[in-house]
């Protein structure tokens, strides 16, 4: 081993280049978190402001004077050999006498090499950018190219286990996945759960509701046709249209003056009365980053209150997403571009999710419009929904919300794998690279 400065490993290139208006210029990013560099995109040279650029060469170092401590750097690619960057972005040209090219590209990528970067940038606390002379000055303790070439081989077995580990769980990520998927239609066909003689069937419960809603004189929903019903129901399930078992379908914010809103009502990033739910606190993935408004803000959309078991559905960005209300540790109200669906009480609300989110694709299919996607109230009430006896939802809400909770703990255990094998790596490489009174500097 010896110890050498890193600008004897390192000899920056700048090889400028003034920009035509009429060629095609390949433009490189370079990811932060040791992601490499990538290709940006092509772009002409009338449309490129900055005039004055530099290439960059195959197998070249390039790094990001901005975000080198922050992992943007990389070794160039081949597809991206002549591509262009700006001044902002650095090139140097490796020592191959002492460097292992594929060494040094497993180093740049340690955490030691991240520190010796964050040491050599300066300047205030948003604008900190990476010292040249600094960075070049910084010793380290260099292995030779021998032993150089016997860590790489050592590296790479252990990567390679690493690599099949995280396949392995990816696989159970997506089996996870599909289990979800599995469960959600088994339930909404009915071979979830047995079916019991004594249950009252579903067409006692619509007739009670029809009674409702004969009073409140609803527009009648058409009959549904053979073509649109897409499996054979069980004994006692009944078809039937969303919108002849929900009791409230609401989208108040709809009516009201954008003005209005926007004077009486402010989104808090800290936590007050009522949280307000908005689209992406929906989906597969909701965001739990809750926005919230104040008492006077919840009183003023009352028509908005959220109750328990209430379903929210998207009408734009993503029509047809659901969010059910959980029972409410804070009250909540319906932002904007949302459906309130709620439903009568001989209708488990749960189960009604569980359908929508089985037939995801199915809702997705009734939404309209152009550049803007939308889903109407009159799609929502129209869509069809294969109705069991109510003792019989509950049964199914109750397998479906054990089998889910399970599959909940398995992820978080897949996830838990990946952050301990990513651990593993990163201590390997801290070990590997790391020796006292290193840098100098």
């Amino acid at each position: 081993m010896q110890r050498i400065k890193i600008g004897q490993l390192l000899k920056r290139i700048k090889e400028s280049i003034t920009l035509e208006d009429n060629a095609a210029y390949k433009r490189v990013t370079i990811r932060t978190k040791n992601q490499g560099i990538s290709l940006r995109d092509v772009e002409i040279g009338i449309n490129i402001g900055t005039k004055k650029q530099f290439l960059v060469r195959n197998g070249q170092f390039l790094l990001s004077k901005i975000d080198a401590r922050h992992g943007a750097f990389g070794i160039v690619p081949k597809n991206l050999d002549r591509a262009i960057i700006t001044g902002n972005f650095w090139t140097f040209e490796v020592n191959k006498e002492l460097l292992n090219i594929e060494w040094f590209n497993i180093f740049v990528s340690s955490p030691y090499f991240i520190d010796i970067c964050s040491k050599a940038s300066s300047g205030t606390t948003n604008r900190l950018y990476l010292d040249e002379n600094k960075f070049l000055d910084f010793e380290l303790v260099l292995p030779n190219l021998v032993e150089q070439g016997l860590f790489v081989q050592k590296y790479k077995s252990i990567n390679y286990k690493f690599e099949m580990i995280l396949k392995q769980l990816v696989k159970q990520q997506i089996f996870v996945r599909k289990l979800r998927e599995s469960i959600l239609l088994e339930g909404i066909q009915g071979s979830l759960v047995k079916q019991n003689e004594n249950d009252e069937p579903a067409f006692k419960v619509l007739e009670r509701i029809k009674l409702i809603k004969d009073n409140k004189k609803e527009k009648l929903l058409p009959q549904i046709s053979d073509i649109e019903k897409p499996f054979k129901l069980p004994k006692g399930w009944e078809w039937t249209r969303l919108g002849n078992v929900i009791s409230l379908l609401s989208d108040y914010h709809a009516n009201g003056s954008y003005k209005i809103l926007k004077e009486n009502v402010n989104l808090l990033d800290t936590e007050d009365y009522a949280i307000m739910v908005r689209i992406t606190n929906l989906g597969n993935n909701p965001s739990q980053d809750f926005k919230y408004i104040t008492k006077e803000a919840y009183e003023f959309l009352k028509k908005s209150k959220l109750q328990p078991n209430d379903i929210v559905m998207s009408k734009i960005t993503d029509p047809g997403t659901v969010y059910i209300v959980p029972d409410l540790k804070k009250p909540m109200s319906l932002a904007m571009n949302l459906f309130m669906l709620r439903f009568h009480d001989t209708i488990n609300s749960k189960y009604i999710y569980y359908y929508l989110k089985a037939r995801e694709s199915y809702v997705k299919s009734f939404q309209g419009g152009t550049s803007t996607k939308t889903i109407t109230k009159d799609a929502v009430k129209g869509l069809i929904l294969a109705l069991p006896p109510l003792e019989e939802q509950k049964r199914i809400v109750d397998k479906i919300d054990h089998v889910m909770a399970l599959c909940d703990e398995l992820e978080l255990n897949i996830e838990q794998s990946k952050l301990e094998s990513d651990k593993l790596i990163k201590a390997v490489l801290q070990e590997a690279f790391t020796v006292k009174e290193e840098v100098l500097g």
